[in-house]
């Protein structure tokens, strides 16, 4: 206990707690009226067990009012857990992985579409493509966990135009940096010039030119079709670079360590 002792403030004394794990309901009941921006109460609750007795203490009206950073993680949680979330009205970063959410939790969020700005709900494998309707209320978000999520490449490229343009996906599922890593076998990375890479200018190309773009991508994918009529080699030229673009977007905007070239 000399650690609490030598703390100063509040915030240094909820700090050693969070990172001991030694909080437990009494004592977050004693934190309620404090000016404390940090709670971090995933090494302090039981994996097994229901935090409902520490929820209790964190989520009244008018309790924690300054909390900006909330971890909550590797314990299940209800939606009516999460909905209380409402209770914290300056809250910016919040971590929910592995809680068994679902995106009907992430639903609930919306209440902090002005204020969260990170948000880790890696490990919850109920969410998936579904999840960037909420996810796009954010407005925000600058940082989003995903890794071990149901989330699917085509997810991803939709948020990439749809989330902030400063957000960046700090990790991803381990199926979707497969495929960012080995796009080069689903289309031509580096197109060469004399080809076309704009997708809105695939409209105006004559069919040779059309066979000829497409024969470029089949050399990436042998599974690429490069006959048919102009209105499919149109289509199918168009879907291609619009994915190569969006793949592009998707990667500028993943977190260092998260994307290998």
């Amino acid at each position: 206990m000399g650690f609490i002792r030598s703390a100063r403030s509040s915030k240094e004394i909820a700090k050693i707690l969070s990172e001991r794990g030694w909080w437990s309901p009494l004592l977050l009941g004693f934190f309620v009226d404090k000016p404390v921006d940090e709670i971090l109460l995933s090494h302090s609750i039981d994996p097994q067990g229901h935090p409902t007795a520490y929820l209790a203490q964190l989520f009244r009206m008018g309790a924690f009012a300054q909390l900006l950073r909330l971890d909550i993680s590797h314990v299940s949680l209800s939606l009516h857990d999460i909905s209380l979330l409402r209770l914290l009205p300056r809250l910016s970063s919040l971590d929910i992985s592995s809680t068994n959410a679902t995106n009907h939790h992430l639903l609930h969020l919306a209440t902090h579409e002005g204020s969260l700005r990170d948000l880790n709900v890696s490990g919850n494998v109920a969410i998936n493509d579904d999840c960037r309707v909420p996810l796009t209320v954010l407005s925000k978000l600058q940082t989003l966990h995903l890794r071990g999520t149901g989330v699917t490449v085509p997810c991803l490229r939709l948020l990439a135009y749809a989330l902030p343009i400063d957000c960046r996906f700090v990790t991803l599922p381990l199926h979707c940096l497969n495929f960012l890593n080995n796009r080069h076998r689903h289309y031509c990375t580096a197109i060469p010039t004399g080809y076309i890479e704009d997708p809105r200018k695939v409209p105006n190309l004559a069919l040779p030119m059309l066979k000829k773009n497409l024969e470029l991508h089949k050399k990436a994918n042998a599974d690429i079709l490069t006959t048919g009529s102009k209105v499919d080699m149109m289509d199918r030229l168009s879907s291609l670079l619009c994915a190569r673009v969006a793949d592009g977007r998707v990667i500028r905007r993943v977190g260092r360590g998260s994307y290998q070239m």
